[in-house]
């Protein structure tokens, strides 16, 4: 991806109009349709260079700015500080590592959903998690992984050494299902939370530790669009929350009458 000054951008609001879109770092939303994230991105990217290069120098001080160009735009704009609304939410995977002030402030004053993090529990819960998996015969499992979808391995070895990662997986919906059972074999509870109509569906599964309970996050998302440099038509994420994050989320999603969001299993373990 080139970064150039050759297209109109859309129209830029200080609130959010639509449930698709992209946040900037200043607090200004550009909206588009569930089918247009590439598209809007494209357009971000050309009509001000300059300033998501000097974005993309602040936020990416480990990559050249060459480096980063070839990426397409819509990592680019991750890179450079900017988060993506789809379908209402704001998902982490979605969101820059550190926003500013104005982005904050822009998703506070619009009272956007965002997934639970990963990373913000004590670092007790991952200490006694890790040694859980440590227990964990991954063998079999990766053999049939590597035959079932496009599973990296990548992603579960980072998790494994340091369970306050994410797992982020590109098409390998059934991959991510097989792992997640594994992960929580011994689990105590289950929310499901599906949105039908956005294809987005969120599974938590809690899990008791002597230090206390944690609950494991599986979301599937599938892509509306399929763009030729960014070409995933799902992607999976499994990471650690708590029941006040957790708590948090579901309220939100029951309260937002856009989210289309049905809500089902053991709901007293939030209790």
């Amino acid at each position: 991806m080139v970064i150039d000054g050759s297209q109109e951008l859309n129209e830029n609001h200080s609130v959010i109009i639509s449930d698709d879109g992209w946040l900037s770092p200043e607090g200004k939303f550009y909206s588009c349709n569930p089918d247009e994230h590439e598209k809007l991105a494209n357009e971000l990217c050309a009509e001000n260079p300059d300033k998501i290069k000097e974005l993309l120098r602040i936020n990416s001080e480990d990559e050249t700015l060459s480096d980063l160009e070839r990426l397409n735009p819509r990592t680019i704009l991750g890179r450079a500080g900017f988060a993506l609304l789809s379908n209402g939410l704001l998902m982490e995977s979605n969101m820059p590592g550190n926003p500013t002030k104005e982005l904050q402030r822009l998703i506070e004053e619009n009272n956007l959903i965002v997934t639970p993090e990963a990373g913000k529990l004590l670092p007790k819960y991952y200490a006694e998690y890790k040694k859980v998996l440590q227990q964990i015969d991954f063998d079999d499992i990766m053999a049939e992984l590597s035959y079932s979808s496009e599973f990296n391995p990548w992603e579960l070895s980072e998790f494994i050494k340091n369970p306050s990662h994410d797992i982020d997986l590109a098409d390998a919906e059934e991959g991510a299902r097989i792992l997640f059972d594994l992960l929580t074999n011994d689990y105590d509870g289950e929310i499901i939370a599906i949105n039908e109509v956005a294809r987005d569906r969120f599974v938590f599964r809690r899990i008791i530790l002597t230090s206390g309970e944690i609950f494991l996050f599986h979301q599937h998302h599938s892509h509306y669009e399929s763009d030729p440099d960014y070409n995933a038509e799902t992607q999976d994420f499994i990471s650690i929350t708590d029941k006040n994050r957790l708590k948090k989320f579901i309220q939100e999603l029951k309260m937002n009458r856009t989210s289309n969001v049905k809500i089902t299993g053991d709901i007293n373990i939030l209790e």
